[in-house]
């Protein structure tokens, strides 16, 4: 049931020669309306077409999660988990700049293991060490080290490396 709301290749090849308010009209008559009328008061324009797009997916998985069995489950939060990973660099990237927490919650993906309120507490930690440990992405030893290479060097390069072998590696085994 859930195929039949994707959009149509020709649908995409009509969004291509349509304006943005275009677009937006499309999408809120092909199941998106949810999201964009609830969006309309706060964003306009592009900003509106990518949260609501983006919000459309959170509750999309949410939605799959629950009617799924165990095996797809398995599939989907392997995939999740790799948003999860997403979310924490965002976050971190975010404290590291010191960009608004309503601007870094603009940007989360709160549909794996960290849902919404998860991710709040992690933008509430003082310190970038204090995210990844909470995350639990890394193990302890491997969160310290990295974390105090970062506090040294101020480059988020070896970290946000450390979180994707991490996502990586527990998808193989």
């Amino acid at each position: 049931v859930m195929r039949t709301t994707l959009l149509a290749r020709d649908d995409y090849h009509k969004l291509m020669k349509m304006s943005l308010p275009e677009i937006i009209k499309f999408l809120e008559e092909s199941g998106y309306k949810e999201e964009i009328d609830r969006l309309a008061v706060q964003y306009s324009g592009v900003a509106l077409l990518e949260q609501a797009l983006h919000q459309n997916v959170v509750r999309k998985f949410s939605k799959l999660r629950h009617i799924s069995s165990e095996k797809i489950n398995l599939v989907l939060d392997g995939y999740l988990r790799r948003i999860d990973v997403y979310n924490v660099k965002t976050i971190i990237r975010g404290k590291f700049t010191n960009m608004p927490e309503e601007k870094i919650r603009e940007l989360l993906f709160p549909v794996g293991r960290m849902d919404a309120d998860f991710l709040s507490g992690l933008m509430k930690k003082e310190s970038i060490k204090e995210i990844v440990a909470a995350s639990e992405i890394l193990d302890k030893a491997l969160a310290e080290k990295v974390c105090n290479e970062f506090e040294k060097s101020h480059n988020l390069f070896e970290l946000e490396n450390a979180l994707d072998k991490s996502y990586y590696e527990q998808m193989l085994s």
